[in-house]
This record gives structure tokens, C-alpha cells and sequence, in this order.
């Protein structure tokens, strides 16, 4: 009989946010879903680095879910393409 792996991972901190909500697993895997129709803007971007420093800062792997018709403003882009810092 074959085993089955379990490849889910505990989620340790969850932020609900106005246009979704953050999650960070035990692997430092820091999720990001977006609602439908909503767009991440520089508030979203500071409330998320808040919320990683108030977890112990660090490095997480991060995956941003968009729902349908979701968008990342251009400002965010535009700061997303000068820093290291997301």
C-alpha cells in the first residue's frame, strides 16, 4: 500500500487586508489572495510589510492568487521593479 503525502502545510499568521487576506505557512510561504475586482496598491503593499515584520521579518517565498478581473496598480509596479524589498 502506497503512502499518501500530505502537501498542505500549516498556515502560523493570516491578515485580512481590505482586498483579500495574507497568509504565512510554517515553510515561509507568504500567500496573498486578491478579491475579485480589487487592485493592490502601495496601502496593500506597506499593510503586507507590517504584517511580515510584525511575523519576525525575514525572507518568505511569496505567491500573490488574483480572482478574476484583479489588478496591481502602476505605482506598485513601478516600486516592485526598483526594490528588494517585495
Amino acid at each position: 500500500m502506497g503512502s499518501k503525502k500530505n502537501t498542505q502545510t500549516e498556515v502560523v499568521a493570516t491578515c485580512d487586508i481590505k482586498i483579500g487576506k495574507v497568509e504565512i505557512t510554517a515553510d515561509r510561504i507568504l500567500s496573498m489572495r486578491i478579491n475579485k475586482g480589487q487592485e493592490v496598491t502601495m496601502e496593500t503593499v506597506h499593510t503586507m510589510l507590517i504584517f511580515i515584520e510584525q511575523q519576525g521579518g525575514g525572507k518568505y517565498l511569496k505567491l500573490f492568487i488574483f480572482e478574476p478581473y484583479a489588478d496591481v496598480s502602476s505605482e506598485v509596479k513601478n516600486f516592485a521593479a526598483k526594490s528588494s524589498r517585495i
